[in-house]
C-alpha cells in the first residue's frame, strides 16, 4: 500500500509541476523527521529550517511540495490523511535502498524498460520514452530512478548479471572438454540471436563511459563480472583438457568480447554468416588459449 500511495503522489506532483520549484516525496516516522533521499531530491543544506507543506498518512508516509498544494482530491487518498504546514529541522536523509519491496519494484521497472532502451539506445532514451512504452507513468519511473543514467545502468547491470549465470549450467554439467566447448558456443549463439538489442545497449553504454565519468565505475564492475565468467569457462576447459591457460583473464575476455561484438554488428546489419562465424571462432579460440601441462614443465 505504501508504494501505491507514494506512486500516486508522484503522478500528482508530475502533473502539477511548477517551473523553478522543487518537488519530491518523503517518508517520515513522524512529523519532525523528513527525508528526501529516496527520490533523488537533493538538499545540500541539511541544517536549514524551512517551511514545508506535508500530506501525512496515518503511519508516517508524507508527500511534499514547496509551493505546490496537494489535496485529498488530487491524490485520491482517504480522510485519514491530513495536510499540515510545519517548520522542520532537516535531518540526514535515510535511504530506502536495499529494502525488499523497493528493490523488487526497481527490478520490475527495469525489466519493463529494457525493450525501449534496447531499441533507442542511451542517447535517445529519456524517462518519458520509457514511461510511454511501459505500464508505469513518468512520475512513478522518476520516483524510483532519479534520471535516465541511473535507470539504464541498473537495467544493464540487471540484464548482464542474468547473462553471466546462464553459463553456470554449461560449466557445471560438462564432463568433457568437448561438451563444454559445444555448450559454450551454443549459449553464445543463443544470446546473440535472441537478444541482440540488449547486447547493443551494453556496448552503447560502455562506449558512453569513455565520455561520461558517472558511468565508468558501473561499466567497470559489469566488465569485470563478464571477465570472471569467461575466465571460469577457460579455467574449466583447461582443467578438463589437462591443460593450463596461456593468457591472463583480461586478455581472454578481450578476445571473446571482440569476437562477440563483431558478430553482433554483422547480425544487426543482417550480414550473412554471423552465426556460423562466431561459432567457428569460439570453438577455435578456446582450445588455442590452453596448452598441455607438459609444455609448462622442463
Amino acid at each position: 500500500m505504501h508504494s501505491s500511495l507514494l506512486e500516486t503522489a508522484a503522478d500528482t506532483l508530475q502533473r502539477r509541476e511548477v517551473p523553478g520549484q522543487r518537488r519530491g516525496l518523503i517518508r517520515g516516522d513522524d512529523e519532525s523527521e523528513c527525508s528526501t533521499d529516496a527520490t533523488g531530491v537533493e538538499d545540500r543544506h541539511r541544517d536549514r529550517t524551512r517551511s514545508t507543506t506535508l500530506l501525512f498518512h496515518g503511519d508516517g508516509i508524507a508527500f511534499f511540495g514547496n509551493g505546490i498544494e496537494l489535496s485529498r482530491q488530487d491524490t485520491g487518498i482517504d480522510d485519514r490523511c491530513r495536510v499540515v504546514t510545519t517548520q522542520t529541522q532537516q535531518k540526514p536523509a535515510r535511504s530506502r535502498r536495499g529494502t525488499g519491496s523497493y528493490d523488487e519494484r526497481r527490478i520490475k521497472l527495469a525489466e519493463s524498460a529494457l525493450r525501449t532502451l534496447g531499441e533507442l539506445g542511451y542517447a535517445r532514451t529519456s524517462l518519458r520514452n520509457i514511461a510511454a512504452n511501459s505500464e508505469f507513468s513518468h512520475g512513478v519511473v522518476h520516483y524510483y530512478f532519479r534520471d535516465k543514467t541511473e535507470l539504464i545502468v541498473f537495467c544493464v547491470r540487471h540484464y548482464k548479471t542474468q547473462c553471466m549465470h546462464r553459463y553456470d549450467s554449461v560449466v557445471g554439467e560438462s564432463t568433457t572438454a568437448a561438451e563444454l566447448l559445444i555448450g559454450f558456443a551454443d549459449k553464445l549463439v543463443q544470446t546473440l540471436t535472441a537478444e541482440p538489442s540488449m547486447h547493443r545497449l551494453w556496448y552503447d553504454l560502455r562506449s558512453q563511459s569513455m565520455f561520461q565519468e558517472v558511468l565508468r565505475d558501473d561499466v567497470h564492475d559489469i566488465d569485470r563480472g563478464l571477465e570472471d565468467m569467461i575466465w571460469h569457462i577457460v579455467s574449466r576447459y583447461a582443467e578438463l583438457s589437462s591443460a593450463r591457460p596461456m593468457v591472463e583473464s583480461r586478455a581472454a575476455y578481450s578476445m571473446f568480447d571482440g569476437i562477440f561484438e563483431t558478430a553482433l554488428r554483422d547480425f544487426l546489419a543482417d550480414r550473412p554468416g554471423a552465426v556460423d562465424w562466431i561459432r567457428s571462432q569460439v570453438t577455435s579460440l578456446l582450445p588455442a588459449l590452453c596448452a598441455p601441462v607438459e609444455s609448462f614443465t622442463g
